[in-house]
């Protein structure tokens, strides 16, 4: 399962709480929430589909190592400084990985993860095919190939049509976790993108979103191999929390320790009038039901009331 959580900056919470308050909250509480039962939290829209696409071809992933390919040095210092930023592992190739590799490449080739396999080979789809296999028997969680698509109706073909048959023969002989991933969005055409997901492959479009997609699949891979969280539960009774009101939880809070604003729970209008005696103005008064899931729009909820003319509640007896 993948969710945006909106609701975090001042603007955002502002518009959750003209819509559905229930979408706004700490943001920390989602995270905790969104880790313990194994939901990846995208940050945008292409992050979200993205990470939809790679589960939906690939599922989740077995660890987070993550091999790269590109023929561009610059590339493959993007996906380094990325997948640092996003925890991914770019373990280095074992030696014998990095001998199999090296065998299909100038001797001019730097071998590494992310691996710059310049230009040398490029336009031959034999020898670019077999870069990428000896690549991809490395077994990393996910392997991918940076490659961008001139547009058709602009663009002649420099040679990429080539790159993506001899990546799509090396992905579906390898059997392994595979993903082609343009630098851009738009360098991906909508076309192609079905080829690839015939071929057992992830098409991914953004380079950036791409990597955050990954981190995705690696974490709900873990959560996934976990044991199932036991439920939460109160301390005295070891009984599984039930979908409470504002009021009920924050009883449950101060029941395991948990401060909460000081406050009481009254029937009506004049045991509320009292009760706020008892506390002392100013208070806050609040509707509480299991109906009131829109407070404000209900007028269930008075802030810094000061005086009892203010909290318009009927007099004491």
């Amino acid at each position: 399962m993948v969710a945006i959580k909106v609701g975090t900056s001042a603007a955002a919470q502002a518009m959750t709480m003209s819509h559905t308050a229930s979408l706004s909250g700490a943001d920390a509480l989602a995270d905790a929430f969104f880790a313990r039962v194994g939901v990846a939290r995208a940050r945008s829209l292409d992050e979200f589909v993205e990470t939809l696409k790679l589960l939906h071809v690939l599922g989740p992933s077995p660890d987070a190592t993550l091999g790269s390919m590109s023929c561009s040095g610059g590339e493959a210092s993007l996906v380094g400084d990325l997948a640092e930023a996003n925890g991914m592992d770019l373990r280095p190739l074992t030696d014998s990985d990095a001998i199999r590799v090296k065998a299909t490449l100038s001797d001019m080739v730097t071998i590494s993860n992310p691996l710059d396999y310049h230009t040398f080979i490029w336009g031959d789809a034999a020898k670019m095919q077999a870069t990428y296999s000896a690549f991809l028997a490395s077994g990393y969680g996910l392997s991918m190939l940076v490659i961008d698509i001139p547009r058709a109706d602009r663009c002649e073909d420099n040679g990429s049509y080539a790159a993506v048959e001899a990546a799509l023969a090396a992905g579906k002989a390898s059997g392994q976790r595979f993903a082609l991933v343009s630098s851009l969005p738009e360098n991906m055409p909508e076309a192609l993108t079905a080829k690839i997901m015939e071929a057992g492959i992830a098409p991914l479009m953004g380079l950036e979103s791409a990597i955050r997609a990954a981190r995705h699949a690696a974490d709900i891979g873990a959560a996934w191999a976990r044991p199932e969280p036991a439920p939460l539960s109160l301390p005295e009774t070891g009984e599984a929390l039930p979908a409470l009101d504002e009021w009920r939880s924050k009883e449950a809070l101060r029941a395991i320790g948990i401060p909460t604003p000081k406050g009481v729970l009254a029937d009506d209008a004049t045991e509320a009038w009292k009760k706020a005696e008892e506390i002392g103005f100013p208070v806050v008064l609040k509707g509480v039901g299991e109906h009131l899931l829109h407070k404000t729009e209900m007028g269930a909820v008075a802030v810094n009331l000061k005086t009892p003319r203010m909290s318009r509640l009927p007099p004491s007896a």
